[in-house]
């Protein structure tokens, strides 16, 4: 108690104030004789996330540290090894029945030695990217016909993904059983198209070592309101391990020209518009094994999504760990197969995507 609280009628020092080497006199108190709250120390809150911080990390060392379990999902974990999905034609056939030895894979120009995984063991992830625009507004019962018969086609142990986005990108629901309902009826045609950001986000999902992921499109490729560009949109899909199919899906009773861009204004924010380049699809599939094709939605959509979905189940999947290459950088993969076939797979791939830093 401080002589000025003595002179002034005996203040009060609460457990508090001692504890923290602070004195209350009578002029902290409310005259009922409750005392005025106090002031947070400046430094508990930042404490606490400190705290937070340093028990996350313990944990995610502790995982880090753990020896896997399953050997089946181990692979991509030791060492440096990519994994290619090889789909290989003749004409519009597909080829079968290759072996390892009917592969040649050149890492930067280094032949490497690969071997084969067994395509029927591996259950595949499916993600739906669908387009809900107000440009697709002709379309749109069609497209949910189609995005449900997509699913239907998987097998019991594969997985499916839905991902709609106008204005917005909304990942409707994860990784599901493909047996599970797929709710359609969300997708309702309206407002403006970030086709660019919603790619991006399906192809930033790494891909499980025992199993396969495979990214299918629906859109009219109009894109008016991304956040990203092209640039980044092939930037990412030249380090994703998975596959990227875009299905121009096309109206006869519409075009580009009688769809005016009603929302080019409708921004909540300030943000110059990138420059539409269709083709940029096309490379960014190309960079990822897969591939980009126009279709008019009533005739075509349905046989091209079956043809898709049947050319990454049976494709191939070809692995190596890279030998006589640095360790660094862009790596560019060259996959050609005996018999001179028309073969499709991963351009490459950045070192540093094989082996994080931890």
């Amino acid at each position: 108690m401080t002589r000025a609280a003595r002179q002034d009628g005996g203040g009060v020092m609460t457990r508090a104030a001692r504890q923290g080497g602070g004195v209350m006199t009578r002029d902290d108190r409310h005259r009922d004789g409750r005392a005025f709250p106090q002031p947070r120390r400046p430094g508990g809150r930042l404490a606490g996330v400190a705290a937070l911080v340093a028990t996350a990390c313990i944990v995610v060392a502790a995982r880090q540290a753990t020896p896997p379990q399953d050997p089946q999902r181990t692979f991509r974990a030791v060492g440096a090894l990519v994994t290619v999905d090889v789909s290989v034609r003749d004409g519009n056939r597909l080829v079968r029945g290759l072996t390892p030895g009917d592969f040649h894979v050149e890492d930067n120009g280094v032949a490497q030695t690969v071997e084969m995984l067994d395509v029927e063991s591996l259950p595949i992830d499916l993600t739906l990217i669908v387009d809900t625009s107000g440009s697709l507004i002709t379309m749109v019962d069609e497209v949910r016909q189609y995005v449900a018969e997509a699913a239907s086609v998987l097998r019991a142990d594969d997985r499916v993904r839905l991902i709609t986005f106008s204005g917005e990108v909304r990942d409707v629901f994860g990784l599901q059983p493909a047996t599970a309902p797929l709710p359609v009826e969300v997708i309702v045609a309206d407002g403006a198209t970030a086709i660019y950001d919603a790619v991006i986000a399906g192809l930033m999902r790494t891909r499980r070592a025992d199993r396969r992921q495979v990214l299918v499109v629906f859109t009219d490729g109009i894109e008016t309101n991304s956040a990203m560009d092209a640039d980044a949109l092939e930037a990412v899909a030249k380090r994703s391990d998975s596959v990227l199919h875009v299905l121009l899906v096309k109206d006869v009773m519409t075009s580009r020209l009688e769809m005016p861009n009603y929302y080019q204004d409708t921004r909540r924010y300030w943000l110059s518009r990138a420059v539409p380049d269709p083709l940029a699809f096309g490379r960014a599939a190309a960079a990822t094994g897969g591939w980009m094709q126009e279709v008019a939605v009533r005739p075509d959509l349905p046989k091209a999504l079956r043809l898709t979905l049947e050319d990454f189940r049976t494709s191939y999947v070809l692995r190596y760990r890279p030998v006589g290459v640095a360790q660094e950088g862009w790596h560019r993969i060259d996959v050609a197969v005996t018999g001179g076939h028309t073969v499709r797979a991963r351009s490459g791939y950045f070192w540093g995507a094989l082996n994080p830093k931890r």
